[in-house]
């Protein structure tokens, strides 16, 4: 991995973990480990993401539990659009123990039959 140059990214009351892009051929799923830690503990939660284009217009996402990949399923529906879709707010995913909200933004470009999915990872934080 190459070295990080932007830091301590902020939106509101939220602090960017990461920035994520993914190029996933359309029928393909994408696997990946979102790694979290504070004072305490690291917490890892696996995540497999997936397209489904039924034909309809009504844009959405799905989580559900993928015991073939022990991990958690999103499905993004209908998210095919070559001008782009995407979340419209931040997305609470994960709550650790009533101490940290993780929270996420997407953009998805279906080029031809190739996703450029880009995922952002952002941590509410108090400010003092």
């Amino acid at each position: 991995m190459t070295q990080q140059y932007v830091k301590d990214v902020m939106i509101g009351q939220r602090k960017l973990l990461s920035s994520n892009t993914f190029i996933i051929p359309k029928g393909e799923m994408c696997d990946f480990k979102l790694n979290i830690s504070d004072d305490e503990n690291e917490f890892n939660f696996p995540i497999r993401i997936a397209f489904d284009d039924d034909g309809g217009s009504t844009q959405s996402v799905e989580f559900k539990p993928d015991p073939s990949s022990s991990s958690m399923k999103m499905i993004l529906h209908n998210w095919n659009n070559p001008l782009g879709s995407a979340l419209k707010e931040f997305y609470p995913i994960v709550n650790i123990e009533n101490r940290t909200t993780i929270e996420m933004l997407m953009v998805n470009k279906r080029l031809g039959d190739v996703n450029e999915l880009v995922i952002q990872f952002w941590r509410k934080v108090e400010m003092s």
